[in-house]
């Protein structure tokens, strides 16, 4: 499901040297972040916040490398190239405003959540792919 430097493969190799955050422990985005490690086979590390915005700003920083977070709360960051979607948590992909491909697409037998939160990570490319 990871893109470029953050990949499934990665993480499996190196586990638990990848940081995912979220809005707080018990929240949909770390049960996201949990659910969705259980379904790939990787082990990441979560990391707990109190404040979305320091979310953001540890991503774009690098101090984690990945967020389950709604596609609302990081659009701007996303169409501005700042952010990555790697994948939405669903069962089919998104196309508008951004194309963002489905976890069906990126994972053999991953059982999307009822949620559709995307993963996101900061991005390494100057602009999404836009359509």
């Amino acid at each position: 499901m990871f893109a470029r430097s953050v990949g499934a493969r990665g993480a499996k190799a190196r586990p638990g040297t990848i940081n995912y955050a979220s809005a707080g422990i018990g929240s949909q985005t770390h049960l996201a972040g949990a659910y969705f490690a259980t379904q790939a086979g990787i082990d990441i590390v979560h990391v707990p916040f109190k404040l979305s915005a320091d979310i953001i700003a540890d991503l774009i920083a690098g101090r984690v490398q990945v967020v389950f977070a709604p596609a609302a709360f990081t659009l701007p960051l996303l169409t501005g190239g700042k952010l990555l979607a790697l994948a939405v948590l669903a069962s089919s992909s998104t196309h508008d405003p951004i194309e963002v491909p489905s976890t069906l697409l990126r994972i053999i037998n991953y059982e999307p959540m009822l949620s559709s939160k995307p993963c996101i990570k900061r991005s390494s490319r100057s602009a999404p792919t836009r359509h």
